[in-house]
């Protein structure tokens, strides 16, 4: 068997993309799988909240570039105000 120092130097002789799924793995296997069906399922959760939100019309949805007009306003009038 190999040591751990011996695994890490192969797994560092992969690409990146390899390595990126081999890390992935190894921290999943460390969170179990009741946690990652917990997260799942919490996502779901969410997910079916908020399109039933929308649907609803419980929230109004709106576009990207009217969104990133006002943040860009309120910025600007954050700056002003702390004299930048």
């Amino acid at each position: 068997m190999a040591t751990r120092t011996q695994l890490v130097e192969a797994l560092l002789e992969f690409p990146p993309p390899d390595r990126a799924a081999a890390a992935r793995e190894l921290l999943e296997s460390l969170d179990g799988e009741d946690d990652a069906a917990d997260v799942e399922t919490a996502w779901r959760g969410e997910i079916a909240t908020r399109v039933q939100d929308i649907e609803s019309g419980a929230v109004e949805l709106e576009d990207g570039p009217t969104v990133m007009s006002r943040l860009r306003e309120l910025a600007r009038a954050r700056l002003k105000r702390s004299g930048s």
